[in-house]
């Protein structure tokens, strides 16, 4: 009982926030009604296209550690981990995912923590490096480039490089058999398999690559709904700070710290703030409703795969 309060009491808060939040944007939200309609519809076929690489790279990862996911369990999981980080603390969403992977698919615990961190890790180094691409293309172009950019590009990517190769070296440290030893060992298990299989790590890091375009085509999209053209070496600056902004999700969903990176990143560029947090909202927005409509019409799937599991019966596969 205490945990279902909780759970409404943070899911509540949850909503609060982002109300607030929204309602001391109305002016910029009022913008979105002047968008064209075809933008808007290209921004949303964007966004599905976001999603499905997301998709491909999260069962991409599955398979280093030598678990399979249909593609359909991927795309459902994948909306349900993010619908979940905008009701639950910081990246609740991994909680949901991890019991299902747990259930589902008898992933131990420890071995979805070496998962989350590995793909975590691995996407914000990406980011960090296609973000310091853009600087490079930017000067190449004559343009005016950022230390403070490159230096907070450069710090996240080798911090997120740093924190990884600490919790492997710790946890391959442990000699006793107690419960946590067991917890760091599993650890250890399912994050070793990320350097010893480079052919499934290459097709992960590919997928990485296209997911940081494909939310950087989203970006630019909406970016141009208001009239901002932007060139590739600036998108992805712009795309690279907000991918990094990861690191510091202390809010549902990470609203509001995402919005920041992109102002902030734009405003290094020259572009006016307010049209660039008009930019992240319309980004913020398509984002949300493709993440809603899947993640509801495909809550009951998941759930009947979960159930099936629990009652002893082998979940349908999907085909694919």
């Amino acid at each position: 009982m205490t945990r279902k309060y909780l759970g409404i009491a943070l899911a509540t808060t949850a909503i609060v926030a982002m109300i607030a939040y929204l309602y001391l944007q109305r002016e910029s939200i009022k913008a979105l009604t002047t968008i064209d309609p075809w933008m808007a519809l290209a921004i949303i076929v964007a966004a599905i296209g976001t999603t499905t690489v997301q998709s491909l790279q999260f069962k991409a990862a599955v398979s280093i550690q030598k678990y399979k996911v249909s593609l359909g369990e991927s795309i459902a999981l994948t909306a349900a981990n993010t619908m979940a980080n905008y009701y639950l603390p910081v990246r609740g969403g991994m909680v949901v995912r991890a019991a299902y992977m747990n259930r589902v698919h008898q992933m131990p615990l420890p071995e979805y923590a070496a998962l989350s961190v590995l793909l975590t890790a691995w996407s914000i180094v990406v980011a960090a490096v296609l973000g310091i691409l853009g600087l490079v293309a930017l000067l190449g172009n004559g343009t005016a480039v950022s230390t403070q950019a490159l230096f907070t590009l450069v710090g996240v990517g080798a911090a997120a490089i740093a924190a990884t190769a600490v919790a492997i070296w710790i946890s391959s440290r442990i000699t006793s058999n107690g419960r946590f030893a067991a917890v760091l060992r599993g650890f250890r298990s399912g994050a070793s398999l990320w350097f010893s299989s480079t052919p499934l790590l290459l097709v992960f890091v590919s997928w990485t690559v296209l997911l940081f375009c494909a939310q950087a085509v989203r970006l630019w999209l909406s970016f141009r709904a208001i009239g901002v053209d932007l060139d590739v070496g600036s998108i992805f600056v712009i795309q690279a700070m907000a991918a990094v902004a990861f690191v510091l999700a202390l809010t549902p969903g990470n609203i509001g710290v995402k919005e920041g990176a992109i102002v902030f990143a734009a405003s290094v560029l020259g572009i006016d703030p307010s049209l660039a947090l008009l930019a992240s909202l319309i980004d913020r927005a398509a984002a949300l409703i493709v993440t809603f409509t899947i993640g509801v019409g495909t809550a009951s799937y998941l759930g009947r795969r979960a159930t099936a599991t629990r009652n002893g019966s082998p979940p349908q596969s999907d085909g694919t």
